[in-house]
């Protein structure tokens, strides 16, 4: 697995909006009752430049956060990474998991997510091109991979 230190510059792939929850510009969304937010310090779009600071849980709120610096003083840079947020169903638990990366995808952060015996896996990432993800449960035979592609051209 590659390693990385934050702070880190990237791609923004997702938008924020004007959050209704405590009036900053952030994407957000729910998975299994846990909220994520990416939350910029200025509005961002889709294919702006940013700095990713941190990547928080905080217990009170149940939620994890993505801090995130919109770079609008600099010149645009192409061969950025873009940070993915990924989201897979699983059928079997995270003490039998083994996650395995191929390609150019640099994992920040794996959020494990359960309710009455269900899984999620939540995977925050940065792409730099054609990428997959690789998981297994040795003990339930059982896996599944995601397969990443960015096109820059489309």
């Amino acid at each position: 697995m590659n390693k990385v230190t934050l702070p880190v510059k990237a791609i923004s792939y997702c938008a924020s909006t004007y959050s209704v929850i405590d009036h900053q510009n952030s994407f957000e969304f729910w998975i299994r009752g846990h909220l994520i937010r990416v939350i910029g310090d200025k509005p961002f779009s889709r294919g702006d430049m940013i700095w990713i600071d941190s990547i928080e849980y905080s217990q009170t709120d149940d939620t994890y956060y993505i801090m995130i610096r919109v770079i609008d003083d600099q010149p645009y840079e192409q061969n950025l990474p873009v940070l993915n947020i990924s989201v897979s169903r699983m059928i079997y638990s995270v003490n039998d998991f083994e996650i395995n990366d191929e390609g150019d995808i640099t994992l920040l952060k794996t959020i494990y997510i359960s309710t009455d015996n269900s899984y999620s896996v939540v995977f925050i990432s940065l792409l730099g091109g054609p990428a997959r993800l690789s998981c297994h449960s040795p003990s339930m035979g059982a896996s599944f991979s995601l397969d990443y592609s960015l096109d820059w051209q489309n």
